[in-house]
């Protein structure tokens, strides 16, 4: 488990850790944040962002580095 802090909200989310690489399943990116992964990109609030290549770690999560570059928010290693 991992906890997400999104306007001071802690919210515990499932997380696969790989060396130094953290994906979080995108259902929990949704319920804890709002967005959703989508073949466009990162979809919420009306708009989509579109994902970096290589950083979507399968159509069913997202890396935690890339999350957090493509919503322009910090990240704790």
């Amino acid at each position: 488990m991992l906890t997400l802090i999104d306007a001071g909200r802690p919210v515990q989310v499932a997380a696969r850790i790989d060396g130094e690489r953290v994906a979080i399943p995108a259902a929990d990116v949704e319920r804890a944040l709002g967005w959703t992964l989508t073949p466009e990109g990162l979809c919420g609030a009306g708009m989509c962002i579109p994902l970096p290549e290589g950083t979507s770690v399968g159509s069913d999560e997202i890396e935690l580095a890339a999350l957090a570059q493509v919503l322009d928010r910090g990240s704790i290693p």
